[in-house]
């Protein structure tokens, strides 16, 4: 994963992996199978074309350690 930059695609997907409060958009909104459906916080539920307030808190969080 690019240390620098937690907008990154990798980050995206780890992040969803361990937010307790992911929901794939695809579930929550059809009753369409999402099985196949990559797990990213840009296909979270609560990301409305924005990060949400944990991808916000876990990305800060990151970015301090990164500076200490």
């Amino acid at each position: 994963m690019d240390k620098n930059r937690t907008d990154s695609p990798e980050y995206m997907v780890n992040a969803a992996y361990v937010c307790d409060k992911y929901c794939s958009k695809t579930a929550a909104l059809t009753t369409f199978s999402y099985e196949n459906e990559e797990t990213d916080c840009r296909n979270c539920f609560h990301w409305n074309d924005k990060p949400c307030s944990l991808y916000a808190e876990m990305s800060s969080r990151v970015k301090g350690d990164m500076e200490s």
